[in-house]
């Protein structure tokens, strides 16, 4: 033990094979890291203690798990390789998405009150859209309502229109 700050942590290595280490990187924070070098570089894995956050990718979470990567970031559950679910970034087109696999590649959002099917139809209110969008409730709760927040003259409107002829 000195008075001097340095960064605790283990390696691991096999003859001939890459390095693994595990320790906390003073320099940064003092930072739980894994990583494949020493523990300020190469880090696969960052836990921070001052704010709980886990980075997978990234030595500075902001969320308490933030996956950061350049080639479609995403986070998978399920059973399996085969049979799971994936929420991915597309950093090409900028957009969010959510995949399954495996099944029967339908998305339950909620007990039932989003469904989205593979043919791109969307239930709202029931897990079987008979329509390409199906909205279904009881009472006083089947509604579609379309507001204008914006502070603007427009009127909101909802548009009906066959392919090649004019909207109403």
């Amino acid at each position: 033990t000195s008075g001097s700050d340095y960064d605790p942590e283990l390696h691991f290595q096999l003859s001939g094979t890459s390095i693994f280490t595990i320790g906390i990187d003073d320099s940064d924070s003092d930072k739980f890291k894994i990583g494949t070098t020493a523990v300020g570089t190469g880090t696969v894995f960052t836990l921070d203690p001052s704010t709980g956050g886990v980075g997978l990718g990234t030595t500075s979470p902001v969320d308490l798990l933030e996956v950061v990567s350049s080639n479609y970031p995403g986070i998978g559950l399920g059973e399996s390789q085969s049979k799971k679910g994936k929420l991915v970034w597309d950093h090409v087109n900028n957009k969010f998405s959510i995949h399954t696999f495996g099944y029967t590649d339908e998305i339950l959002i909620g007990n039932s009150w989003m469904y989205m099917e593979t043919d791109g139809d969307m239930a709202l209110g029931t897990t079987t859209a008979s329509a390409t969008l199906d909205i279904e409730g009881s009472g006083t709760t089947t509604a579609i309502d379309i507001n204008n927040t914006s502070g603007s003259d427009y009127d909101p409107e909802l548009r009906f229109q066959l392919s090649g002829t004019t909207a109403y």
